[in-house]
């Protein structure tokens, strides 16, 4: 089974590797910014869909 990160990195692999035929480098880092802001863009959304978190009590400690 793979983990979130895991794929993600197989994600950011092929974004970053997956050049296209006659892509000048403005236009790829056109393309992989898009892409990069896209799948945060995603993952922010999940966040919100999953809502807040229960608070964690404070430690002793102050932690």
């Amino acid at each position: 089974m793979s983990t979130y990160m895991d794929e993600l990195d197989a994600w950011l692999t092929a974004v970053l590797l997956g050049g296209e035929d006659g892509e000048t480098d403005e236009q790829w880092l056109a393309r992989v910014k898009k892409q990069v802001k896209d799948k945060v863009l995603e993952s922010y959304r999940n966040g919100q869909k999953a809502g807040p978190r229960p608070a964690k009590e404070k430690r002793s400690d102050g932690r």
